[in-house]
């Protein structure tokens, strides 16, 4: 009976789903003519070319965008399936004037945003206008949903004027832990004829099959993952082609073969960002025939000093650059008064973990957020310290919250710690976060604890100076 009330349960949020972003798709009755002047500034952008839904609270959003009132709905959505999205007191639904974009089609084009309750779902839908305000088509652009385990992400971006593509990845977890969850990745592929008129192309990309107890909050799909452009994938491509004839780089000649000739940039995702030093951090995700290839690469002004490729989370193929690497390591023991360890995934920038307090719609404390937790609960603290003095900017955050943690328990913190602590403050290093169902939204390291906390920590370091 518990399974039949979970597939009955999964059905219902699917279907919810699926009808709230795809509504998108809708042509109901054009009953009302856009008159679209006076809306122009109503608009927060201009001119967008990717799509992904903001990390701002529902009821953040009423100040942060303009509402579309009930007056211009129906002109809007030119869709007599729709009602209006009421807001009040026991409700957040609304819709907001997301974008206006250019046309080149002659044609008027506008991107609104949309949040509802009981859907659970945020969606950017693009709507195209002929030049009279006459709708003709729209899609959804991007699109975020969360309850009760079941997420679905979606965003994207023009690779040209006329061709949008949307990633998006969808999962549901079941309530028994022995159970199997499914987790889609698919690419839509949206033309817009001359006229207005689109022709969408859905095509699976891949599938993963896990368990409750299996499935990893650290390897979540990123929302700020991107797609390579075409001209990325060449260079991408050329990079693996050097790969080739580099004796020291024979185990990815090997790894690759010939395939690398078939191969899609539809299929490369990578996230990158600065780190210190002049270190810049990559982390490519690929597929070639049926195997998944994850590298992280780590570079210095262009050149490449740390690439390791795994393949099902062992390595396959380790290239060092050893001048470099040890120029980075001795530099950054030389600042933090440190002793890294290559070897040590908490200590070297070999991985890309997360930071938060609670991931997914029911909260999961990731694992480095509960391992400090106990670290805080033995007051462990040349551990936590030595957390602080980690290459892992998500590490040092964790290393922070536990200082502060040991500070509100009574203990003193050193000089030295507290030294670093108002570094990481000043610091524009961006951290990998999570918040709630959102992953990958920019956080700085002032932002990991309270402000008050700050303050009194801040004063501790004022005694010293």
């Amino acid at each position: 009976m518990k399974k039949i009330q979970i597939f009955v349960l999964f059905f219902v949020l699917v279907f919810r789903v699926l009808m709230f972003c795809n509504a998108a798709s809708a042509q109901g009755n054009q009953d009302a003519i856009l008159d679209f002047n006076p809306l122009r500034d109503l608009f927060k952008y201009h001119d967008l070319i990717e799509f992904k839904i903001d990390s701002l609270t529902w009821s953040e959003r009423f100040s942060h965008y303009n509402i579309v009132d009930s007056t211009i709905f129906k002109s809007i959505f030119q869709d007599t399936a729709l009602t209006y999205h009421s807001a009040g007191k026991l409700s957040e639904d609304a819709d907001f004037y997301h974008s206006i974009q250019t046309s080149k089609r002659d044609l008027l084009e506008i991107t609104i945003l949309s949040q509802s309750e009981s859907t659970y779902c945020t969606i950017i839908e693009y709507i195209i206008y002929t030049k009279d305000g006459k709708k003709t088509s729209s899609f959804t652009a991007a699109c975020s949903c969360c309850d009760g385990g079941y997420y679905y992400e979606a965003r994207g971006k023009f690779l040209n004027d006329t061709t949008y593509e949307l990633l998006s990845e969808d999962n549901f977890l079941t309530e028994n832990i022995e159970e199997e969850n499914t987790i889609s990745f698919k690419k839509t592929v949206v033309v817009i004829q001359q006229d207005g008129s689109i022709h969408q192309t859905e095509t699976m990309i891949r599938t993963e099959i896990k368990n409750n107890n299996t499935i990893s909050i650290e390897t979540a799909f990123p929302i700020n993952y991107q797609s390579d452009t075409i001209a990325e994938f060449e260079s991408f491509k050329n990079l693996f082609e050097k790969m080739r004839v580099k004796p020291f780089l024979s185990a990815v000649s090997k790894l690759l073969n010939d395939r690398i000739d078939a191969f899609s940039h539809d299929y490369i995702t990578y996230y990158t960002r600065p780190l210190e030093f002049n270190i810049v951090q990559s982390d490519f995700d690929f597929d070639i025939g049926k195997s998944e290839i994850d590298m992280m690469l780590l570079s210095r002004n262009d050149s490449a000093f740390y690439i390791r490729v795994s393949k099902k989370d062992t390595t396959v193929f380790l290239y060092q650059n050893e001048q470099i690497l040890s120029d980075f390591i001795s530099r950054h023991n030389a600042f933090y008064k440190s002793n890294i360890d290559i070897e040590n995934k908490i200590q070297f920038p070999s991985n890309i973990f997360v930071f938060g307090y609670g991931c997914g719609f029911v909260g999961m404390p990731p694992l480095y957020f509960r391992k400090m937790q106990a670290l805080v609960e033995n007051k462990n603290y040349n551990e936590i310290s030595s957390w602080l003095r980690s290459a892992n900017p998500e590490i040092q955050a964790y290393g922070i919250y536990g200082m502060n943690e040991l500070f509100k328990l009574g203990q003193q913190i050193q000089k030295a710690d507290l030294e670093i602590i108002k570094h990481l403050f000043d610091s524009s290093t961006s951290l990998y976060s999570c918040s709630g169902c959102l992953y990958g939204e920019p956080l700085l390291f002032r932002k990991v604890i309270k402000p008050r906390d700050f303050r009194k920590l801040f004063r501790e370091y004022k005694k010293y100076h």
